[in-house]
């Protein structure tokens, strides 16, 4: 599930943090952050996506990232890499970064609803199931009774 790869990015080993934080100030870059301001290729966004992706590559060969299980067939496939890079980071945070400028607060508001119509959903089909389950049960001592 989604907490759990959260939960457990969080609990990734310090040699891992250590040789990302190496790697970036190799590059000379004290902080990752994409600058959403300026063209995708630009030179600066350009060197976070080779810090991205060479980092990304060590810590699957490093089995670090194990508890996603990724299919490490797909590590040296820098093309595949790079389109998954540009679509997360230049399409899908960039449409985050959009929401927020435009109405600021905007994503914590759409998070925040989309929790809250989880759990009517969870509510929703356990008491469905519930029901169903005491309509089987109540349906079987019937058919014993009569029986």
């Amino acid at each position: 599930s989604k907490n759990r790869i959260v939960r457990a990015f969080f609990q990734l080993e310090e040699g891992a943090l250590l040789h990302i934080k190496a790697y970036l100030a190799k590059l000379g870059i004290v902080k990752w952050a994409v600058d959403f301001a300026q063209s995708p290729y630009s030179m600066y966004n350009s060197a976070m996506r080779m810090a991205a992706i060479n980092t990304f590559r060590f810590c699957v060969a490093g089995t670090y990232y194990d508890f996603l299980r990724p299919d490490t067939r797909y590590i040296k496939d820098s093309g595949l890499l790079l389109r998954l890079y540009d679509h997360f980071i230049h399409r899908y945070m960039f449409d985050k970064w959009q929401k927020e400028i435009r109405t600021p607060g905007g994503n914590e508001t759409t998070a925040e609803r989309n929790k809250v119509s989880q759990a009517r959903i969870r509510v929703c089909f356990l008491a469905r199931t519930s029901i169903i389950f005491r309509l089987r049960l109540s349906s079987s001592t019937a058919c014993e009774q009569i029986i």
